[in-house]
């Protein structure tokens, strides 16, 4: 399971909008409000929402080195012999 954007939302089991005060989450195409949820289904929520905002940021930093590794790609290239 994993929250995501509103985008993906269709295609996720568990989606929670962390933009609202209210938090609806929605499991398998049922909205809930995550206030009324028991403490340990809201802990859940939570735990999975904090991995989601991880995975985010590894992706990015994947992009960063995927774009550093062109670059530097880009530049071994051009330091090389040109006549081999």
């Amino acid at each position: 399971m994993a929250l995501v954007g509103e985008s993906e939302r269709r295609h996720d089991p568990v989606w929670l909008n962390s933009r609202s005060e209210q938090w609806p989450i929605t499991i398998d195409g049922r909205d809930f409000d995550l206030d009324k949820l028991s403490g340990e289904a809201r802990h859940q929520a939570m735990k999975i929402n904090l991995v989601d905002q991880e995975i985010r940021r590894l992706q990015v930093q994947l992009k960063i080195c995927q774009t550093a590794r062109n670059a530097y790609a880009t530049a071994l290239q051009q330091a090389l012999p040109k006549d081999q």
